[in-house]
């Protein structure tokens, strides 16, 4: 499938009328142009480009930041690439890829991202070819900034890169997902606050000691004597052996929530 100049400016313009943000990735200083006439708001150096100085140095003309893929990359193109990247100027991210359609779960590189943000101290993304939801969500639990999915109407589509992309519902899955994610991430708790915000549940749900059957004054109280029951608002469970073997004072009945005045 190739576009013409004018369908191109019709997916730009969708874009723009949906909110979205439109980006493509050139393989050629002509796609460059046209997409430079189209005003894209970041660049997409594409796995196979990463060591093509000549045409990221054509990207980078109007100064907007540059997103490097690795796919094909060895940590000694990816230190050349972003060696030649500082010397443009522009602001700059780096995206961890695997190279394979599908990639298997065991070669996603999720180990590659802190790598990478430790050796560049930059964004830092993952190009996820998995074809499911969970690898780019795991990559966001981990800090990462940016997510690139391929995307099909159907898995039933045509295409070789269907079996490595997601549904549209399934990408919406992952947006979803991944700013819940973001949220939990960004918004610690404290322990002991929530705790204490939860004390009603906490007598609600944890447990006390009950009388387990009838119970004689002067009884010294045993195990069987005691059964652990809700709410939490007498003795709690977890000072049972405090009071085993202690005398009781008076005569219980069974059901009886134990307190402290029931024992010697």
């Amino acid at each position: 499938m190739e576009f013409t100049p004018e369908q191109w400016f019709g997916l730009k313009r969708h874009a723009d009328d949906r909110g979205l943000t439109f980006l493509s990735t050139p393989f050629s200083f002509e796609a460059v142009e046209l997409l430079r006439k189209m005003s894209v708001s970041a660049w997409k150096i594409a796995s196979g480009e990463a060591n093509n100085f000549p045409m990221i140095a054509a990207m980078a003309e109007d100064g907007r930041p540059l997103l490097l893929s690795t796919g094909l990359s060895d940590w000694n193109d990816v230190n050349s690439a972003v060696k030649f990247i500082k010397t443009l100027g522009n602001e700059f991210a780096i995206f961890q890829c695997t190279s394979a359609y599908p990639c298997p779960p065991n070669e996603i590189g999720l180990n590659i991202l802190n790598d990478i943000r430790t050796r560049f101290q930059c964004p830092v993304g993952l190009s996820d070819h998995s074809g499911d939801i969970y690898s780019s969500m795991a990559a966001v639990a981990l800090g990462a900034d940016i997510i690139e999915l391929h995307a099909v109407f159907s898995k039933h589509c045509f295409g070789p890169d269907t079996n490595a992309s997601v549904t549209i519902e399934d990408l919406k899955r992952v947006v979803e997902g991944c700013r819940q994610i973001r949220s939990a991430i960004h918004n610690p708790v404290d322990k002991d606050a929530l705790a204490e915000k939860n004390a009603h549940l906490k007598s609600a749900f944890g447990k006390s000691l009950f009388a387990a059957r009838d119970i004689q004054a002067g009884s010294i109280l045993t195990q069987s004597d005691v059964w652990l029951k809700k709410p939490a608002t007498g003795i709690q469970a977890k000072d049972l052996s405090n009071f085993l073997g202690r005398r009781v004072k008076a005569a219980i009945m069974k059901n009886h929530k134990f307190t402290l005045n029931d024992f010697d």
